[in-house]
C-alpha cells in the first residue's frame, strides 16, 4: 500500500492540472467500466501495474 501511496502522491505534485473531482457521472462510468470484473481483495498489486499511467487526455 506504501509502495502505491507513494506513486499516487508524486504524480499529484508533479502533474496537479491533471486532479479531477470524482462526481456522480464518473463513479458510474467507473461502475460501468468494472461491471463482472472480478478483483482478489487478498492478491498483493504488482509493481508493473504501478508504473503504467497515461497523461491527463487519455494518451
Amino acid at each position: 500500500m506504501g509502495a502505491f501511496l507513494t506513486f499516487l502522491e508524486k504524480d499529484l505534485v508533479n502533474r496537479p492540472s491533471c486532479i479531477r473531482p470524482v462526481t456522480t457521472k464518473t463513479f458510474a462510468e467507473a461502475e460501468r467500466l468494472t461491471a463482472g470484473i472480478e478483483v482478489n481483495l487478498a492478491e498483493a498489486l504488482h509493481e508493473d501495474r504501478l508504473a503504467a499511467t497515461r497523461s491527463c487526455d487519455g494518451e
